[in-house]
């Protein structure tokens, strides 16, 4: 596999990473020479350690192609073999004259990558970069035909986590387990979403809890909140199958523990980011345990976030986040019974909805993260509550403007659910695949804009008459106006 990626590189003219394949090529060279000449365990693994640097580097550089990590894992695999094969040996055999030359060689004529392998890192660290590799290679997005099987590399990548902690005891160095346990953690939680979603889960969540009892808060603020983040969304994805109160609660304790070593001046968007996660979890749990201090908690949250997750910055996540604060303005404004709070909270959410529908509208929708119907629909469903309050009875003028900025927006959903179908070329008696997510979020949004559309306009009848109806029905257009008419 080496010669083949040289070899392929140094086809291509003027490739400046040309003249960087003599070193692995000249590795293999020493590593033939070493076998042939039968050179200790050592020896062998010394080069295989510094053939497998050299590619790590080139991973870590940003060229983590299957093919640079599948020789990686596979040099890894020979150092691990090597040194496995020179522990079991019982006979201690002396180093020849050539043996000794070939070495020398190799630690002294290779750069960088042989200074680096002079001596080989403890066998717990080795097996975690193995484990490191095959997690990215199930992350191998390139759709060639003969790409790794996720599953199969998130399994072995598991086992080898569990081999490295296997292999520690009370003398290794404390980061060694919290690194083993961290990623033990994140691959396990990746297996969830393939297979035995619970099971990998819990795993994720203990081995998170392992790594933070081996970091100090103070010492290492980045790396326990990250870890705390982790801990939070594995319950967070718990409590979507079962227990949600217990998971929901346990997800909110480890982002605000989270949030205690994150700084928002030096980490804005992490920071940012938990926030945002915080907020999430608050009102997740708020669906269980109705609460009007678990929404304000939520909101709370969601507008710390936005201080750093900005329109200019990252206008996707902000477009979401402003998604977020909008539903839960919506949800503490239909728990109100006073009419004041209950009129403010639909105003803020509609002001938030307003701004992540801006955001998104001049963004493709492959950026985004959240249903623009669905938030088009709530937005409109904010304005036909405002409209049909009773507080409005008497400021027709308001009335009016809200059932309007309703229709609107429930049309516009119709509109867009018209421009989906256009850009697969269907017209809307054609057969659509609504198994499909993006169909399927589609039809359902019309769905529910339709039976909104219908509300509204009786509304427009119900507080301003005949003349008020005639005005609702005068902007629905043609296409729509027979399936209107019917429902009414």
């Amino acid at each position: 596999m080496v010669l083949a990626a040289a070899s392929q590189e140094l086809e291509v003219e003027d490739n400046p990473a040309s003249e960087d394949n003599f070193l692995p090529l000249q590795t293999l060279q020493y590593i033939a020479l070493l076998q042939e000449h039968e050179c200790c365990s050592e020896a062998l693994a010394l080069a295989y350690h510094s053939l497998g640097n050299y590619y790590r580097d080139r991973i870590l550089g940003g060229d983590s192609s299957p093919q640079n990590l599948t020789i990686a894992i596979r040099a890894i695999e020979q150092v691990i073999a090597y040194l496995e094969l020179d522990d079991n040996s019982q006979e201690n055999q002396p180093l020849t004259e050539e043996c000794a030359r070939l070495i020398s060689q190799l630690t002294q004529n290779l750069t960088q990558y042989a200074e680096e392998s002079h001596s080989l890192p403890p066998i717990s660290d080795l097996i975690n970069d193995l484990g490191t590799f095959y997690w990215m290679l199930s992350r191998d997005r390139t759709q060639q035909h003969n790409a790794a099987d996720p599953v199969s590399c998130l399994e072995r990548s598991i086992a080898l986590y569990l081999e490295g902690l296997n292999r520690t005891d009370a003398d290794s160095a404390p980061q060694t387990r919290v690194r083993l346990n961290k990623n033990l953690g994140i691959a396990s939680a990746d297996l969830a979403r393939y297979q035995d979603k619970t099971e990998n889960l819990q795993q994720a969540v203990a081995a998170y809890q392992q790594a933070l009892l081996d970091l100090d808060p103070a010492a290492e603020p980045q790396q326990y909140a990250a870890a705390q983040n982790n801990l939070a969304t594995a319950y967070w994805n718990l409590a979507q199958d079962g227990q949600p109160i217990v998971y929901l609660k346990s997800a909110i304790a480890a982002y605000t523990q989270a949030l205690c070593c994150y700084s928002p001046d030096r980490e804005p968007l992490n920071y940012a980011g938990v926030q945002n996660n915080l907020g999430t979890a608050c009102w997740n749990l708020a669906q269980h345990e109705p609460s009007e201090l678990l929404l304000v908690r939520a909101i709370d949250a969601y507008r710390e976030a936005l201080k750093y997750r900005t329109r200019e910055l990252v206008p996707a996540a902000a477009a979401a986040t402003y998604n977020n604060l909008g539903t839960a303005y919506w949800h503490l404004g239909n728990q109100f019974q006073q009419k004041q709070a209950r009129t403010e909270s639909l105003q803020q959410a509609i002001t938030a909805y307003e701004a992540a529908l801006d955001i998104a509208g001049q963004l493709d929708r492959t950026q985004l993260t959240f249903d623009t119907w669905a938030a088009r629909n709530n937005l409109g469903l904010a304005h036909y509550q405002l409209a049909t309050d009773q507080d409005f009875a008497t400021n027709k003028a308001a009335q009016t403007s809200h059932l309007e900025a309703a229709l609107h927006h429930q049309l516009q959903v119709c509109a867009e659910w018209g421009q989906h179908l256009n850009d697969k070329g269907l017209t809307y008696g054609d057969k659509l695949n609504l198994q499909a997510p993006p169909n399927s979020q589609a039809a359902d949004s019309r769905q529910t804009a339709l039976s909104y559309i219908v509300k509204t306009i009786r509304a427009f009848y119900s507080e301003c008459g005949l003349q008020g109806q005639n005005l609702a029905l005068s902007k629905v257009p043609g296409d729509l106006l027979p399936e209107i008419l019917r429902r009414l």
